[in-house]
C-alpha cells in the first residue's frame, strides 16, 4: 500500500511517499513544499495544493495521512495552517484518494510510544523504520513520514480485529 503523509503548515508543508511491503516501510520521496514567503495566503494555498495534485498524478497513491490541527496558542496562525490544509484536502479529494487524520499526538504515540514525544525522536525513529538519512530535511518532512507509517500501522491493527 501506498500511502501519502501530510504534514501541513503555511510555510513549510511536509510530504512523504511511503509504501509498506510486509513489516517494511519504503520511502519513495519525501521533503518539504515551500512556497515563496512573499506570496499572499492565497497564493501560498494554491502552491501546496499544485504540488501534492502532481504527485498523487505522479505516484497514485492509494491512502492519505494528514495530520491534524490539534492545539495552536495563535488563532490567526491556526486559521492560515486549516486553510493549507484544506487545499491539501481539496488535492486528494479531486484525485479520489481516501483521507484519514491523525492528531500530532497519535501520531508521535504510534512511532516513538509516547505523545510528548520531541521532533528529534520522530526523526531518527523514521530513520530507523525506512533506512532514509536523518537531517536531510527539516523535521516537516519526517513528520509527514510519521504520519503516513502511523496510519499503515493502525490499518493494519484494524484489519486483524
Amino acid at each position: 500500500m501506498l500511502v501519502f503523509g501530510i504534514d501541513p503548515g503555511v510555510n513549510n508543508t511536509g510530504f512523504a511517499l511511503v509504501e509498506k511491503s510486509g513489516s517494511r516501510f519504503r520511502v519513495h520521496q519525501f521533503g518539504v513544499i515551500k512556497p515563496e514567503k512573499t506570496l499572499k495566503d492565497e497564493e501560498k494555498i494554491l502552491c501546496v495544493y499544485n504540488e501534492v495534485s502532481r504527485l498523487c498524478e505522479l505516484y497514485a497513491p492509494e491512502e492519505a495521512a494528514v495530520e491534524e490541527l490539534f492545539f495552536a496558542k495563535n488563532a490567526r496562525s491556526a486559521l492560515a495552517v486549516g486553510q493549507v490544509r484544506g487545499g491539501v484536502l481539496l488535492a486528494f479529494a479531486r484525485h479520489q484518494i481516501p483521507v484519514f487524520g491523525y492528531s500530532p499526538k497519535e501520531i508521535k504515540m504510534a512511532l516513538v510510544g509516547t505523545g510528548t514525544a520531541q521532533k528529534e525522536q520522530v526523526s531518527r525513529m523514521v530513520a530507523l523504520l525506512t533506512g532514509v538519512k536523518e537531517k536531510e530535511h527539516l523535521f516537516d518532512a519526517y513528520d509527514a513520514v510519521a504520519a503516513a507509517i502511523c496510519h499503515m500501522n493502525k490499518q493494519t491493527t484494524l484489519r486483524y480485529r
